[in-house]
């Protein structure tokens, strides 16, 4: 949060205001009204971007910028998701170079006690009592991809920060954090900033199984010829506490996914991938809802026709049913050829259903189990273990996901069964093995990610 009040000037159809900001929350007063521009009272309007000017000079611009005026006091109100406020005062900022994230959720993904020299030796001091920590040099610290992120090449680069100096009234030894940061080739134009912003908080929110990412710090920064200079900050009103879990071993790390990180990006930030099926919240992923059914089997099947473009059911029993279905089918319509068209229009329906039933869910996530079923096999050790079952073939898990979902979307009233949960949740973990399969990770990489995601939920 901003932690202090800001005032400055802003135009709003074309009439300017004098304002003061408190958080998220803008009040205006109106300092210029452009003859003719006139809005209701009632009702509010929606700006995706908007600049304005500090007082003391100096940008600020707003992203989802929401505003309504009281028609009689000429006042302005406003929200906004997003705030970037610039540290110069002496220019205004159009774009910037570099953008940084840190947080917990930076920390947790790269540990910044990777920067500490052989960690684990340093816990005990000496007999004198002295004790020693070494830094690692910046090099050995830092670690940098490169990648395609909305068809820009970028450079995506994390590090450690050196703590600062320690004065003769310190009692903290200084801090070691972790930064995110993408580095353009070319300067971003602020408008853009709140894209770029999505695309890591999706990335995130997919390595946490979780959407509620948030950075405690986005910060911009531009090339100059001194090396970079910070421009200004970022800050975001999100709708929930960040309660990202301290502990590391909570989250997928990035030297274990180092190699296939960049094709990771790529394929989450596709806008035809639906991820619908990640949690609100850590809590939210212990729920099974109506809704939430739909969305996971939603994406489920979004992202198994991008793996298996062309499936078709090839299970032998089903062919031989169905062929001598149509065979039949196909008999009957020239039977009724010429003498009742009613008839062979229903033939034709039937025809349809059947040709439709060798793509329907059910078989889509019983494809998936045979294929990934070495991957997915801890967790199944896991899931026999918590819901005190023996998973075999007498368990119709892809008849139980595809009959709930359909339930669910027709709003009937659903008693949600241990067979029916089971598969809720074995169609998240191999939505995610689809990704990360997609995405070159290794058979070993995967299991790991499952293992930390979903393995003792």
């Amino acid at each position: 949060m901003i932690g202090k009040k800001i005032n400055g000037f802003i135009s709003v159809t074309d009439s300017e205001y004098s304002f003061c900001l408190d958080e998220n929350k803008l009040y205006g007063n109106l300092l210029n009204e452009k003859k003719g521009i006139k809005f209701s009272s009632h009702g509010s309007k929606q700006i995706p971007f908007i600049k304005a000017r500090h007082s003391a000079g100096g940008t600020i611009a707003f992203y989802n910028f929401s505003y309504s005026k009281d028609y009689f006091s000429n006042s302005l109100f406003a929200k906004s998701y997003g705030v970037f406020i610039s540290r110069l005062i002496n220019r205004d900022i159009d774009g910037y170079d570099v953008m940084s994230f840190k947080g917990k959720a930076i920390n947790n993904f790269y540990p910044p006690a990777l920067s500490v020299e052989g960690i684990g030796s340093f816990e005990y001091p000496s007999d004198d009592g002295s004790k020693t920590i070494k830094i690692k040099p910046f090099l050995e610290k830092s670690d940098e991809i490169e990648a395609i992120i909305y068809e820009k090449k970028v450079k995506i680069k994390l590090s450690v920060c050196t703590p600062g100096s320690i004065g003769i009234d310190s009692t903290n030894l200084g801090e070691i954090y972790t930064s995110f940061r993408i580095i353009f080739q070319e300067k971003m134009p602020l408008e853009d900033l709140m894209k770029w912003v999505f695309a890591v908080k999706k990335t995130f929110a997919f390595l946490y199984f979780r959407n509620d990412i948030a950075f405690e710090e986005i910060e911009l920064w531009e090339n100059t010829d001194r090396g970079l200079d910070r421009i200004g900050n970022l800050f975001l009103y999100e709708k929930f506490e960040n309660d990202i879990p301290k502990s590391s071993s909570k989250c997928v790390k990035f030297l274990g996914i180092k190699e296939h990180f960049s094709n990771l990006f790529a394929i989450l930030l596709d806008e035809k991938l639906n991820l619908l099926c990640l949690p609100t919240d850590k809590q939210d992923s212990w729920i099974v809802s109506p809704e939430k059914y739909v969305f996971t089997c939603a994406s489920f099947e979004n992202v198994f026709d991008k793996r298996y473009p062309n499936f078709i059911n090839d299970d032998q029993d089903f062919l031989i049913v169905k062929n001598s279905l149509m065979s039949f089918l196909s008999q009957e319509d020239e039977t009724y050829k010429g003498i009742n068209s009613k008839a062979r229009k229903w033939i034709r329906k039937i025809k349809g259903t059947i040709e439709r039933e060798s793509t329907n869910l059910d078989h889509k996530f019983n494809k998936c189990f045979n294929d990934y079923k070495v991957l997915l096999s801890e967790f199944i050790i896991n899931i026999n273990r918590r819901y005190n079952t023996i998973l075999n073939d007498d368990l119709d898990l892809g008849g139980n996901f595809s009959s709930v979902r359909n339930h669910n979307a027709h709003g009937s009233k659903t008693e949600y069964n241990k067979e029916s949960i089971i598969a809720f949740e074995f169609g998240r973990v191999m939505i995610y093995i689809m990704v990360l399969k997609e995405a070159e990770f290794s058979d070993v990489e995967i299991k790991n990610i499952i293992s930390i995601l979903f393995i003792g939920l």
